[in-house]
């Protein structure tokens, strides 16, 4: 049996976007956060494509935007397309450290 989990401390390249419903009658919310690093003196940024769902979800879209930095921890997924990899991160915990909008809640 394999683990299949990423966590990552990141900047929120956009605002996120609420996507409705998923299968199960919770929102769904869709967002990506770019992590850089220097790599033999060059800035080199990975994009990770994140997808929370319920109560984080809700979260997400009361205390993030765009350049929010956020720790977030669950299962990922790449994808090749045209000779790029595409990651997809499933959103277990998501900690915003620091907070653009005002919140109620400290982490989901």
């Amino acid at each position: 049996m394999g683990v299949n989990n990423l966590s990552i401390i990141g900047n929120l390249g956009k605002d996120p976007e609420r996507k409705g419903s998923g299968f199960s009658g919770n929102l769904v919310c869709k967002f990506s956060v770019g992590v850089s690093e220097k790599i033999k003196g060059e800035k080199k940024t990975t994009s990770f494509n994140c997808i929370a769902f319920g109560s984080t979800a809700e979260y997400v879209l009361r205390s993030c935007q765009k350049g929010t930095q956020v720790f977030i921890d669950g299962p990922h997924r790449s994808e090749l397309y045209n000779e790029k990899t595409y990651w997809t991160l499933f959103v277990n915990k998501l900690v915003a450290l620091d907070k653009k909008k005002e919140s109620n809640n400290g982490e989901s």
